[in-house]
């Protein structure tokens, strides 16, 4: 197995960014957080609760720094469920070995006591749902390119959420507020989908999305 990115796992569980350090101690410790961020004071010990409006007034503010670190085990490891592998590049997420089938998630997954059965029964989900997906290809050839799919179009597709919502702000430019803030309204053309997947994973995801557009559209138009 590649070796993982422990401070960057640490940094995901807590939403923190990569200003925030990360110190090893000795044992199994899990990424704990401690600390607290930056601050102003008055000279006399006050702490000022809306600096820029009071330093227009007064400028006599003394700045604290952060003292925000994660502390994590030398010896930790996240939790993974068997037969699979967790991978950091290109957002976090788990892939079954058996079959290369892609599980992303995000912080609030990552922290949760059941993860690995809740990896593994979402990846069932998934893996159902692009079994069925799988069988509206000829409907794809024929309609596709006239389709708009939208957020619920790709989640029965067996697409995770999170590997969709970073597909929507890496090759759509739509942030997490955009697509699900109202997912049915947000319909993108299937051909501007396909133009912009970029690598199997990608494509096979969009082909799975579209799929799932035409069958809606078609139940829709009958």
């Amino acid at each position: 197995m590649k070796k993982l990115n422990i401070p960057y796992i640490a940094r995901l569980m807590h939403c923190e960014s990569n200003s925030v350090p990360v110190k090893f101690v000795p044992g199994n410790k899990s990424p704990t957080l401690i600390g607290k961020g930056g601050y102003y004071t008055t000279k006399g010990g006050l702490v000022i609760r809306y600096p820029s409006a009071y330093g227009q007034h007064c400028y006599h503010m003394v700045y604290h720094a952060s003292t925000r670190r994660i502390d994590v085990g030398e010896s930790w490891m996240p939790k993974i469920p068997n037969g699979m592998t967790l991978r950091t590049r290109n957002g976090t997420h788990l892939i079954r070995e058996s079959d290369g089938m892609e599980l992303h998630f995000g912080p609030n997954q990552l922290r949760r006591k059941d993860f690995c059965t809740w990896a593994r029964k979402e990846m069932a989900k998934n893996y159902r749902a692009r079994i069925a997906t799988n069988k509206l290809a000829k409907k794809i050839d024929r309609f596709g390119p006239k389709a708009l799919v939208n957020f619920h179009d790709a989640r029965r597709g067996g697409n995770c959420v999170a590997g969709i919502l970073r597909f929507a702000e890496k090759r759509l430019h739509l942030t997490r507020e955009d697509v699900l803030g109202a997912p049915w309204l947000v319909q993108i053309p299937a051909k501007l989908l396909t133009r912009v997947a970029q690598g199997d994973a990608e494509k096979s995801a969009v082909r799975r999305s579209i799929a799932q557009a035409v069958e809606r559209e078609t139940l829709v138009s009958i």
